[in-house]
């Protein structure tokens, strides 16, 4: 799609005066046969035991519970293909949540850092450290839990509203979906005065993909 044409419909997605919402969702499917949840429990089952096995291996489950988490967020968003293509690591992967928007806190790069120590210099953690990665972990998969919980179908962005009538038919609107497989935007533009408009609007080669989706995100956590 034309670039000027992506442009000024993200104008009338960051107009102050328009609200986004998300008019339906259905339960979400990812396809990982292992959850999150699955390893960060197996972490804690681990944790318990406190020797020296027991706490490599629960520091490994941790890892495993924040990668499994970022590959999720990742296909959700539109860029599971894209980073195998590209072989993204650990740190490209928090990169990106964090530009757009999702919170990655700079101490699950601390873990990855403690995770490649016990992978590759063969240094031992301590149980307060192994303790202080799971506590984060949770926290990071509780925070993230809000965009996995629900596969999210058309957000609206509907017109400024002049009156307190709630006539929301009155007003033009504008939906856009998410096709997290595809990593693309469709558009649908209906008002009044013509036939509902239905287009492509843009997709994870283009770079204005993350300003939709940063509109995606907002509407997600209102």
């Amino acid at each position: 799609m034309n670039k000027n044409i992506r442009q000024e419909i993200l104008s009338h997605l960051n107009d102050e005066n328009n609200y986004l919402y998300f008019e339906s969702w259905i339960p979400l499917k990812m396809p990982f046969e292992l959850k999150p949840k699955d390893f960060i429990q197996f972490a804690k089952n681990e944790l318990k035991l406190e020797d020296d096995e027991n706490l490599i291996n629960s520091l490994s489950n941790i890892k495993r519970a924040i990668d499994c988490r970022s590959e999720e967020l990742l296909y959700i968003f539109g860029y599971y293909k894209k980073s195998k293509k590209e072989n993204w690591g650990f740190p490209k992967k928090t990169e990106f949540l964090e530009r757009i928007g999702v919170v990655a806190p700079k101490i699950l790069k601390k873990i990855n850092r403690k995770r490649n120590e016990l992978e590759h210099k063969f240094k031992k953690p301590t149980i307060e450290e192994v303790e202080d990665f799971y506590d984060i972990a949770n926290l990071f998969l509780r925070y993230t839990d809000r965009y996995t919980k629900k596969e999210f179908e058309d957000c609206v962005c509907l017109g400024a509203i002049t009156d307190k009538t709630d006539k929301y038919e009155q007003y033009p609107q504008l939906f856009f979906k998410l096709d997290s497989k595809k990593g693309k935007f469709d558009c649908c533009y209906k008002s009044l005065e013509r036939d509902p408009l239905k287009f492509s609007v843009a997709n994870n080669r283009d770079e204005d993909y993350i300003e939709f989706l940063k509109k995606w995100i907002e509407a997600i956590e209102k």
